[in-house]
């Protein structure tokens, strides 16, 4: 079971913490036409509807998705989520986006270096995948700056993979 962390998890540069139902309008207001080409973020959101999703993702034992903040003004650049899609073989699947002017700043690198460390040291998985659109060159760098290695294709994206290595020790 995922437990949100309580306590931001600190990045060099990012802060990602739990998202507030305070967040809502700026999440849903954030999103642009960039989000919407290479994530399957739905465009009719409501922040209403947002505010109650926030709510119930608390429980969810799955998945977790944090805002990736700056580290030293809180300033709010994206989201960041994490589901567990195989438990069996311990694997998890990693999504984010930023904002558009958080974009270029090497903080989409940092949360997921971020998450992936704090992952591999709270939770069942030793895997996680990243599945990236084969045309999103930048999701692909930001893949391969944080040690995540092409490993194939599925559902017509690409899938880059972080291997926990420490994982044979357990």
């Amino acid at each position: 079971m995922i437990r949100v962390p309580e306590a931001p998890l600190g990045g060099q540069f990012v802060a990602l913490r739990q998202w507030e139902p305070d967040d809502a309008e700026w999440y849903v207001a954030a999103r642009d036409e960039e989000i919407f080409r290479w994530t399957t973020e739905p465009r009719e959101l409501d922040p209403d509807v947002l505010r109650r999703v926030i709510e119930a993702n608390r429980q969810e034992p799955r998945w977790v998705g944090l805002a990736i903040t700056d580290g030293s003004s809180g300033e709010r650049l994206g989201n960041i989520a994490l589901t567990i899609t195989d438990p069996e073989h311990r694997v998890g699947e990693g999504h984010y986006w930023l904002a558009a002017g958080a974009r270029g700043r090497r903080a989409a690198s940092d949360a997921v270096r971020t998450i992936a460390q704090w992952a591999f040291a709270s939770l069942p998985i030793d895997r996680i995948d990243l599945l990236i659109n084969p045309g999103n060159v930048a999701s692909k760098r930001v893949a391969r700056r944080t040690g995540f290695e092409d490993v194939g294709e599925r559902d017509g994206r690409r899938v880059f993979a972080l291997t926990n290595t420490f994982a044979s020790r357990r």
